[in-house]
């Protein structure tokens, strides 16, 4: 019998083969303060140093683009060593921007940037170490935005469940939720869940008519993996 067919199969029309989560595991990446002085850190992450900072500002694009402002708070959930971070920090108001990761070498990586940058000091982050996406652990905060930019392709199916789980949990009323590179997604996830799916975006121009997603550093679709991008929303929200 043949496997169920993914959004992305449906939205296409055509089968396309299931990708495995990503090959990095991430839990095992150590970063010395060496390292962290060199920049290792960013070999880790798809693109490597050349792509870098392209792909982090492109975030920051995406994210406006959605409609992001700068009073918004937003729960960057796998922020690695601030790819983007340092440029979504710089983008928000002071204590907007909280980025988590279960990676602890990351989180340091992230806390030594911002003290090396009195303007995103200022700006007052929140970087926390968190296993599982527990974001009981964020308290009582709740957020108008959660990005998960290349996070859960690299995830097994359990801890994608343990994602959407606890998301309803820490999303603000009416905030929304992005997921990138989410040709894996299945309806049955958001199942007896109160969060729903608002928008899928298949395309570049779905996201920015006219865009040359290349120039952010990414391989042009359909080879690229960065879509199907998802909008997920508490169920009871109304439309944007």
């Amino acid at each position: 019998m043949p496997a169920e067919r993914s959004l992305r199969d449906r939205l296409f029309g055509r089968w396309w083969p299931r990708r495995p989560p990503g090959r990095y595991d991430y839990d095992r990446i150590r970063l010395s303060p060496a390292d962290i002085e060199a920049k290792a850190y960013q070999r880790h992450l798809g693109g490597g140093a050349e792509q870098w900072d392209r792909r982090g500002r492109f975030q920051v694009f995406m994210l406006r683009a959605l409609g992001l402002e700068p009073a918004d708070r937003l729960l960057d959930a796998g922020c690695g060593p601030l790819r983007a971070g340092i440029h979504l920090i710089d983008a928000l108001d002071a204590g907007r921007y909280c980025g988590i990761d279960f990676n602890a070498d990351f989180i340091k990586t992230a806390r030594f940037l911002v003290g090396a940058d009195e303007r995103l000091a200022a700006k007052a982050p929140r970087l926390e170490c968190i296993s599982g996406f527990d974001f009981t652990r964020l308290g009582a905060v709740r957020f108008d935005w959660v990005l998960a930019f290349s996070v859960l392709n690299h995830c097994d199916e359990p801890t994608r469940r343990s994602f959407v789980t606890n998301l309803s949990g820490v999303l603000a009323p009416r905030g929304t939720a992005v997921i990138t590179h989410a040709d894996w997604f299945e309806e049955s996830l958001l199942a007896d869940s109160p969060l729903r799916l608002d928008r899928v975006l298949l395309t570049p121009d779905d996201l920015a008519p006219g865009i040359d997603i290349t120039a952010w550093g990414f391989s042009p679709a359909p080879t690229g993996r960065l879509f199907p991008m998802l909008l997920v929303r508490q169920a009871a929200a109304a439309p944007r």
